[in-house]
């Protein structure tokens, strides 16, 4: 780190020396064990809050469906959106939104698209289900009900 550098974490008022992913132990083990950034984050002195920036890449559609089409980046298995929620904190954006909306996501739960689009993050479009119903929805939805010996 050169002279004069900025290393405070880059929570709100916290001048408190970065550790791990641009903010101090305290802040970024809080982060970590939740899992939820339930602060804005400043960069330089000025704060882009999260939901911001989120949903700058939401399209809304009005007509079939009416999903919340994430616009920013995907993974490239299945066609979830990745967002950003820090330069180093990333977040399935489906899960983000529900979250942002909802609360947390209980432990050991998933969320089902009802809407069958990975690329919705329209939380009414989303149910908080076990794995294995998850599973289930989905079979159903590819009409694969005799591979899991479901008539």
């Amino acid at each position: 780190m050169s002279e004069g550098t900025s290393a405070a974490c880059w929570a709100p008022s916290c001048m408190r020396r970065i550790t791990a992913r641009s903010l101090c132990h305290t802040h970024y083990e809080r982060v970590r064990r939740s899992r939820i950034l339930d602060f804005p984050i400043h960069h330089g002195g000025l704060a882009t809050p999260p939901e911001l920036r989120f949903f700058r890449k939401v399209e809304i559609h009005l007509t079939g469906k009416k999903c919340w089409i994430w616009s920013g980046r995907r993974m490239k298995r299945g066609g979830y959106g990745r967002f950003d929620v820090t330069p180093h904190i990333q977040a399935l954006a489906h899960r983000w939104c529900y979250e942002f909306f909802n609360g947390p996501i209980p432990q050991g739960m998933e969320l089902d698209h009802t809407c069958r689009t990975t690329s919705c993050v329209y939380p009414d479009h989303m149910e908080v289900v076990s794995r294995t119903e998850n599973t289930r929805r989905e079979n159903v939805a590819r009409n694969r009900m005799a591979s899991i010996g479901i008539n």
